[in-house]
């Protein structure tokens, strides 16, 4: 060491000094990195479409590459069918069912037809639009006692409203006492009223007198054989070759709109030769 230089030992407050010194200094230098960092813009890697798209028709088979785009392609053409194959029709859309009702037409105006219901010492004629049904024994009965005649009045297929009308006789009644109210009131139990009143309470009832005949018609509604809202119109008409029943039966509304029918065929009642049927 050289003699003429004396070694101090700093004092504490320099080196404290300088060690603050230090430490600003470090900081400033990392708050401006940090600073220059934010602010330089993040380098953008380039895509892969970007960097092959120079590339992607070599990348492609050939095969793929002559296909054309979506909007281009075009339904093939059908096979050819073989010889005397009948043509075959496209698969159309189905139909759409309509909900809507179908609209029957009114019942025409009453006119006597042609047809007529000969039956033992009178003739009653077929008003236009009745159909003649098969004549079926009743259940139960014997043959004999099967009705002469059965008609349909309806307005078309499907008709809610159609009306059944049975024509019979059974001379076995004729010495029947109270004969006509004891089928009246046969018919009235048939039928049950809403209010529970008795239908003989509420059935119409009427007396015609038609060429030689006398004719007690009565009009029944109420419910029957747990259907609602049915009608009858029941005639019985009296004659020594009787007696002969009437009877049409259908819905209330079925037996109003038919009901000058009814009445003009038992209007038509007409003599006729003993021993006709």
């Amino acid at each position: 060491m050289n003699p003429g230089l004396r070694w101090q030992r700093p004092s504490p407050r320099s080196v404290s000094g300088r060690r603050k010194r230090s430490v600003s200094t470090l900081l400033m230098v990392m708050l401006g990195v940090a600073g220059a960092c934010k602010n330089e813009p993040t380098p953008i890697e380039p895509s892969a479409a970007t960097t092959t798209s120079d590339n992607q028709a070599a990348d492609v088979p050939a095969s793929l590459q002559q296909l054309p785009s979506v909007e281009g392609i075009a339904v093939p053409e059908p096979a050819a069918l073989p010889p005397g194959h009948p043509p075959i029709t496209p698969p159309t859309s189905a139909a759409v069912t309509s909900t809507r009702p179908v609209e029957l037409p009114p019942v025409p105006p009453p006119v006597l037809g042609t047809e007529q219901t000969k039956l033992e010492g009178i003739t009653l004629t077929v008003p236009r639009g009745w159909v003649a049904q098969p004549v079926r024994p009743v259940a139960g009965m014997p043959a004999a006692l099967a009705p002469k005649a059965v008609y349909r009045l309806a307005v078309g297929p499907g008709d809610p409203n159609s009306v059944s009308v049975r024509v019979s006789r059974f001379p076995e009644m004729r010495a029947m006492e109270n004969m006509v109210q004891s089928n009246l009131n046969r018919w009235y139990d048939m039928f049950q009223q809403p209010d529970g009143r008795p239908t003989a309470q509420v059935a119409r009832t009427e007396v015609l007198e038609v060429g030689p005949c006398r004719v007690t018609v009565t009009h029944v509604t109420g419910d029957m054989d747990h259907l609602r809202n049915q009608g009858m119109i029941g005639a019985i008409i009296e004659h020594p070759s009787g007696p002969f029943f009437v009877k049409a039966n259908g819905s209330v509304a079925g037996i109003e709109a038919w009901k000058p029918h009814i009445l003009l065929y038992l209007q038509s009642i007409r003599a006729s030769e003993p021993g006709t049927n």
